[in-house]
């Protein structure tokens, strides 16, 4: 068993293999792509071929995007872990002590859930159109090219010098090998482009809780001349300002 954030799960060794092998290949994919990519730019720069200039500028730099996004992650991974642990906590505060606030806490979370589906769907359709349309522009060169004539088309321009991308197994390897490339730029872009939301919307939901708080703040307490009606007022005004004070820090974290 281990602890995760949500409890404890079995641990699978299987998982975590599976886990360093895709981020081993993210990075790969990565590095290479930006590499192959920066020479392939550069060859354009030195015939001065600006439609190739402009398609593998643009490619490399969604490329080094990704790499970047990977770079952020890592550098970056107590935050990921912060954000978490916040949203456990207000989840907990909504369950508990603000639980007069969990519909209108679960809703927000309802919508922030939507949001993110639609986020996730548009981003892969993104990929997944991107790698379609090289699919059917490949067979369709197949169907009116014969065999050996003109240059099979790749999901995004590739020059390796002298090596002939277009023969056979290059050109097949040089497929598979886009084909990956795209596949891992769509997951990393979805992580990151969900993550800002969760982000955002956490800040949200923190500034909400404070609003639904202060619009509380004074509820249940009057003025009175009574000591110890006094006392209690003050004892409950102060525990509400409390916690007030304490979501407002948390936003800090």
């Amino acid at each position: 068993m281990r602890q995760t954030l949500f409890g404890t799960k079995n641990y699978d060794p299987e998982n975590v293999e599976c886990r360093y092998f895709a981020k081993a290949a993210m990075a790969f994919c990565a590095l290479t792509a930006v590499t192959a990519l920066s020479i392939a730019l550069y060859h354009g720069i030195m015939i001065f071929d600006i439609p190739n200039i402009s398609e593998v500028g643009t490619y490399w730099i969604v490329m080094f995007y990704k790499f970047m996004i990977l770079v952020c992650t890592k550098l970056n991974v107590s935050d990921y872990h912060q954000l978490q642990c916040s949203i456990k906590e207000d989840f907990l505060y909504a369950c508990t002590k603000g639980e007069k606030y969990r519909k209108k806490f679960f809703y927000n979370q309802i919508f922030t859930r939507k949001i993110c589906k639609f986020t996730m769907a548009f981003t892969s359709g993104v990929g997944t159109g991107m790698t379609a349309f090289s699919i059917f522009t490949l067979i369709f060169f197949m169907a009116t090219h014969e065999p050996g004539e003109g240059k099979r088309p790749l999901l995004f321009p590739i020059w390796v010098f002298s090596v002939d991308l277009g023969a056979t197994p290059i050109y097949e390897i040089a497929f598979v090998y886009s084909f990956f490339c795209i596949l891992f730029t769509t997951l990393n872009y979805t992580f990151m482009i969900v993550t800002e939301i969760m982000w955002i919307r956490e800040i949200a939901t923190k500034a909400d809780i404070i609003i639904w708080s202060l619009e509380d703040l004074m509820n249940g307490i009057r003025p009175t001349q009574d000591k110890n009606e006094r006392a209690i007022f003050d004892a409950t005004l102060k525990h509400r300002l409390r916690d007030i004070v304490q979501h407002h820090q948390s936003m800090n974290k």
